[in-house]
């Protein structure tokens, strides 16, 4: 080809300047093509993940991560965990995080995620961990002759147990002694009787040893016996009251007993509980004629004995004695004739004279509201014992009968006080039954009456003391003496730094007057009643043993003293009885007994031992 020249200069021109023009265009391409240098990405997945379990808890710690703000910790109960699906904990700024809520004796797998602004990282390799098992629920713990035994329910997860035994309360898993590998029930042989032991039990599992069960203890024992020879006694002077005996048990030596009770047959131990008691109790506040069933257990050192046989008894309700408040049994028969100094019955009614003196029912006396008194008197022939060829009719039954009374509040009354025979013949101690018993009485061969009484010849049919029974045999007599009865009678007792000595005023004692205890029933008063003998006896049921005083203050001598308040007030609306009787002089047969005839009184002193 030909060219000119300037061709060839065009030419030329263009090949030079052709690669100049390129230069810039493959710096910029090159600077875009290099950007991946700069690129920002989520933090790395954390390692160096450590667990350690708890009781329900998991504490789950990590290394830090660079670049990461926060932390998201995943876990669950299966291998193979998700962001998607796996439970979730997020911004964690900490490098530590505690789990709770777990289930004791679960494995569980935990991963991480390290999150910044630019997002959430992958998760971290998981790890596992096991749970140890749940703290042990120990069920119970008993005592025998030289044994121990301990019972529980398994915990999941567990695959054997601990026992930690020790001698000093507080024993723990670390300072109590090992006993590995246990099951239940447990019985612990290596023990010595009279010393209480403390034990703690862990559950052992894949997971570790559980955290301490709470703390048992028992002290062994050698056997105990159940109380021997019980007895249920009905007492004349408290209504709706019964006395349980018993005999401690020929095998031990026990601290305390425990008296379960009923109203039917079969106790069981465990119903209607009375605790550290000793004998005899008196069982107070019950419904009269209504049976009472009752069993004895002894205890020691913590340790209760089978229990006694099975006794009952049937309370009589009050009728026919005083403080009473209807009849829910059958009573005593007045059997001796009675004076009412005041013009008031044993119960703080006034005797109103209205209808026959026999069946003024404001005197207390049998026949009662709820009594038969067609044909009065009325002798069961159902109750009629035979004596020696003579027919005799039971007290405390159907039978009603009423020796003859009068009013005498027209008139100041001169009485001698008899006491009765128990607090002169016998010895007491803390545990007696002490039956305070006072009369008062009229003597007609000292001064003679204006007017005739007669009574009912009684007669011991069978029992003694207070279990006694007597009867009439429904013949009638002229008596030489009568009972009165003042509603102003008061007994105290109360402690003597000695013999003769002065009253010890640290020593809580008794006060109480007999129309203090109108419109109420049962012990706990002073009050007079109607006894199995038919007469008119003030009493009262000293049980030392159930008053709340230390037991060192319960012995030594101790001063009863009768007396006649100058004034009595009771009833609603009230009314106040000025006293209307002087005693004189005290029963022939007093020996001990003091009187003062100025002050209307009169005592006894007792000593009390072990």
């Amino acid at each position: 080809m030909f060219t000119t020249p300037a061709l060839r200069r065009l030419r030329d021109a263009v090949h030079w300047a052709a690669p100049l023009c390129l230069i810039p265009l493959l710096l910029i391409l090159s600077a875009c093509n290099d950007s991946s240098s700069n690129k920002v990405y989520p933090p790395a997945a954390p390692d160096a993940l450590l667990a350690e379990a708890g009781d329900g808890l998991v504490i789950v710690s990590w290394s830090a991560v660079a670049g990461a703000d926060t932390y998201n910790l995943y876990w669950g109960t299966a291998p193979g965990l998700t962001t998607a699906t796996s439970d979730r904990v997020g911004g964690i700024v900490a490098t530590d995080y505690t789990v709770s809520g777990l289930v004791n004796g679960t494995t569980y797998y935990f991963a991480l995620t390290a999150v910044s602004s630019v997002g959430e990282g992958v998760l971290s390799p998981e790890i596992a961990i096991t749970l140890p098992p749940g703290v042990v629920d120990l069920i119970s713990v008993s005592a025998g002759d030289a044994i121990v035994t301990i019972t529980w329910n398994d915990v999941f997860g567990a695959t054997s147990y601990n026992l930690y035994r020790s001698t000093t309360p507080g024993v723990t898993s670390q300072t109590g002694v090992l006993i590995a590998d246990v099951v239940s029930p447990y019985e612990d042989t290596i023990v010595v009787n009279g010393t209480t032991y403390y034990y703690v039990l862990t559950a052992l599992g894949p997971g570790g040893e559980s955290a301490d069960s709470r703390q048992v203890s028992a002290t062994p024992q050698p056997p105990l016996g159940g109380p021997e020879n019980p007895a249920v006694t009905v007492l004349e002077e408290a209504p709706r009251t019964l006395l349980i005996s018993w005999d401690p048990p020929t095998v031990g030596n026990p601290d305390s007993y425990n008296i379960y009770w009923d109203n039917t047959p079969g106790v069981a131990v465990g119903t209607n509980p009375i605790l550290d008691v000793v004998t005899p109790y008196l069982h107070t506040g019950l419904t009269g004629q209504e049976t009472y069933y009752y069993v004895i257990t002894a205890v020691e050192g913590g340790f209760e004995s089978p229990p006694s046989a099975e006794v009952s008894g049937t309370p009589y309700g009050g009728a026919g004695g005083g403080g009473g408040s209807g009849d829910e049994g059958f009573g005593n028969n007045l059997s001796y004739p009675l004076l009412f100094a005041d013009g008031y019955g044993i119960t703080g009614m006034p005797i109103d004279g209205t209808v026959d003196p026999w069946l003024d029912f404001a005197t207390g006396l049998r026949p009662t509201a709820t009594d038969i008194v067609v044909p009065f008197p009325y002798f069961d022939p159902t109750t009629a014992y035979d004596l020696n060829g003579t027919l005799y009719y039971e007290q405390k039954s159907a039978n009603t009968w009423q020796a003859a009374w009068f009013d005498g509040s027209s008139a100041t009354q001169d009485v001698i006080v008899d006491w009765g025979d128990n607090l002169t013949s016998v010895s007491f101690t803390t545990n007696s039954v002490i039956r305070v018993e006072t009369t008062l009485y009229q003597d007609a061969t000292i001064v003679p009456p204006t007017d005739v009484l007669t009574g009912y010849q009684m007669a011991l049919l069978y029992g003694a003391g207070i279990t006694e029974m007597q009867g009439t045999d429904a013949v009638t007599y002229v008596a030489d003496t009568r009972h009165v009865y003042a509603v102003n009678g008061r007994l105290t007792i109360e402690k003597l730094v000695g013999p003769g000595g002065a009253v010890d005023p640290t020593v809580d004692g008794f006060d109480a007057a007999t129309y203090e205890r109108y419109g109420l029933d049962g012990p706990g008063g002073f009050g007079a009643e109607i006894n199995v003998g038919g007469k008119l006896v003030y009493g009262y049921v000293w049980m030392l043993s159930q008053w709340e005083i230390p037991e060192p203050d319960k012995l030594g001598w101790w001063r009863i003293t009768f007396s006649l308040d100058p004034q009595a007030t009771f009833g609603t609306p009230a009314v106040t009885v000025d006293n209307n009787v002087r005693i004189v002089a005290l029963d022939p047969s007093e020996t001990v007994a003091t009187l003062d005839v100025p002050g209307n009184q009169t005592w006894i002193e007792i000593e009390v031992t072990n």
